[in-house]
């Protein structure tokens, strides 16, 4: 789960990389595992959220969000604030073989404490075009206008997929050629998917010794 960069995205890269963006709290940690790809002291806990408000994204049945921590109980040090506090969360998509499909995890660990109608940000993620939109004092936004930024960044999203879809060639949206397997089933005894016979062995080939031959 863990990713380095270079550079610190800022607000609006993180939304548009958001699969899901929405107003929570309430956050109950319901199954801890041990991370496996730590050799020592680092679990993984799922969190079930509390969903106030959807700003993107479809609400699922249940939100669940996965989080690492530091430790290895449920009193270890998560690395994002999940508590009973409403806060701002930022999510993607975390797609695990046997998972279901419903578990999220926190964008660049975007999860941001909510009072009295405004959120703390922190200031590296603020760049002056995001400031001035905002309208930001210090490292607080009002959320009406985060709300609004997202939506506008969403649009935006939709239609730049709108163009490259009319760029496209109506046929090139569908499948041009039929499956392609790696062993061709046979139609029949002795006969491949092509229609070419199979070879055939020779009764006795396998293991003559070259004395039977000789003889």
């Amino acid at each position: 789960m863990a990713t380095d960069y270079d550079i610190t995205p800022n607000l609006v890269e993180r939304v548009l990389a958001a699969d899901l963006i929405v107003v929570g709290a309430n956050a109950r940690l319901i199954d801890l595992q041990p991370d496996r790809t730590e050799r020592t002291g680092r679990v993984l806990g799922l969190f079930e959220v509390d969903g106030d408000e959807i700003l993107k994204g479809d609400p699922p049945e249940r939100l669940l969000v996965r989080v690492l921590g530091e430790g290895r109980d449920e009193r270890a040090r998560w690395l994002v604030p999940l508590g009973p506090n409403p806060a701002l969360l930022l999510l993607a998509r975390d797609v695990q073989p046997d998972q279901a499909n419903e578990v999220y995890v926190p964008v660049f660990g975007s999860v941001y404490a909510l009072a009295d109608g405004s959120l703390d940000l922190p200031l590296e993620i603020i760049d002056d075009r995001t400031r001035d939109i905002l309208d930001i004092q210090g490292n607080r936004a009002p959320l009406d206008r985060l709300r609004r930024l997202v939506a506008t960044n969403v649009e935006q999203q939709l239609e730049r997929v709108r163009e490259f879809e009319d760029m496209q060639p109506s046929g090139a949206r569908h499948r041009l050629y039929t499956e392609v397997r790696e062993v061709p089933p046979q139609t029949d005894q002795g006969t491949s998917s092509f229609g070419a016979p199979l070879p055939q062995a020779r009764s006795g080939e396998i293991g003559r010794s070259p004395e039977a031959d000789a003889g």
